[in-house]
């Protein structure tokens, strides 16, 4: 029987020699193995730049998706407590919907 750990290989074996050239407080890892957020003490250039590109992104998609929303929006009841988007709306601007008391 293959010893391993069920995928009919043997497991890398694992050097035992000091790792050389590596900060302290690091160790030696697999090269191999992927990660979308970049690995094992990943310092990506330009990270800052991008967080703020992205950032960005985010606010002019938000706000455009607001807008669209905002006018847009229909109130088929008048609703019963004061709402947030009385602030926003056409309907609540203009008069032709307000809230109702009970």
């Amino acid at each position: 029987m293959a010893e391993g750990h069920g995928h009919g290989h043997s497991p890398a074996p694992l050097s035992h020699e000091p790792a050389h050239n590596v900060p302290p407080g690091q160790f030696p890892y697999p090269k191999h193995v992927w990660s979308p957020s970049g690995g094992w003490w990943t310092q990506p250039r330009n990270w800052k730049t991008n967080t703020l590109v992205v950032a960005g992104i985010i606010a002019v998609t938000s706000y455009g998706l607001f807008r669209f929303s905002a006018a847009n929006e229909r109130r088929l009841a008048p609703p019963h407590q004061p709402i947030p988007s009385q602030l926003w709306a056409k309907e609540f601007k203009d008069g032709k919907v307000k809230v109702v008391d009970y």
